[in-house]
């Protein structure tokens, strides 16, 4: 992640999707995990002075959740971390007066009534009554569509999805299974699963639909660049190779599952 960040010199931020203690979580805001897991893993002249939004996942629910909101909220630590409340929005840069992108970051491992609470968080962020942004992202640990070993959660699409669709959200990125994958839906976000940071690798179904536009088992990590007009997206090996790179013209007429190119086409 460092070289690729110094090579382009651009980067302003990095989410990280969950399970961001893998195991059992962490204990407290003076777990030794902070240092071993986070402080001291992400180091280099770029990703030491940038923040980290990050979003939890089930694994981090096994121990005490609640301490990585108090890690951020109480400025510990390199003060990189980034996790102000259980689901929180953000928009990033300005172009003529708009976000250009609107990042809802939600927890997936609650409770239901938790997670129609978020779903009702997702449409308040989108609708009207906010400046519009240019690109709507969903931050996420549990995917939507999945072709993994996990699979997919019925109980989570039912609640979740019809609040992406009716806020027209352009991408949903997540974890939880092991790999990556790029997936469209027709008249749903693009899917775009990174769950390849560093555990046990899960692998993808024999068959996989025409909908799974790439699938890797493999270690690595999704990188992004985005301005008004184009999204860029890629996943990238352990030695900060690419892997497949996408992109997506904004100003493209058709359903964005349909405007997703490979780049360069």
């Amino acid at each position: 992640m460092e070289k690729i960040a110094e090579k382009t010199r651009s980067l302003n931020f990095v989410t990280l999707l969950g399970d961001n203690f893998y195991g059992k979580g962490i204990s407290s805001i003076n777990d030794t995990m902070w240092q071993s897991r986070f402080e001291e893993v992400y180091q280099g002249e770029m990703l030491e002075n940038i923040p980290f939004y990050a979003v939890l996942g089930n694994h981090d629910h096994l121990s005490n959740a609640a301490a990585q909101i108090e890690y951020s909220v109480k400025n510990m630590g390199s003060n990189r971390w980034a996790m102000p409340n259980w689901y929180y929005s953000k928009d990033f840069g300005n172009a003529g007066g708009r976000p250009i992108i609107r990042i809802v970051f939600i927890d997936t491992c609650m409770d239901y009534g938790d997670v129609v609470k978020e779903a009702q968080f997702i449409e308040e962020q989108f609708s009207d009554t906010h400046s519009k942004p240019i690109w709507k992202i969903v931050v996420g640990h549990y995917p939507v569509r999945n072709y993994g070993k996990h699979g997919e959660i019925p109980e989570f699409i039912s609640l979740i999805l019809p609040s992406l669709k009716k806020a027209h959200v352009d991408l949903y990125l997540s974890g939880h299974d092991h790999n990556q994958q790029v997936i469209t839906h027709k008249d749903e976000p693009l899917y775009f699963i990174s769950g390849g940071g560093g555990a046990e690798l899960y692998p993808i179904i024999d068959t996989p639909p025409a909908d799974l536009l790439f699938s890797s088992t493999s270690n690595g990590f999704l990188a992004m660049n985005v301005d008004k007009d184009i999204l860029k997206a890629g996943f990238y090996d352990i030695n900060g190779n690419p892997e497949v790179q996408y992109k997506i013209d904004r100003n493209c007429s058709l359903d964005l599952p349909d405007c997703i190119n490979l780049l360069g086409e």
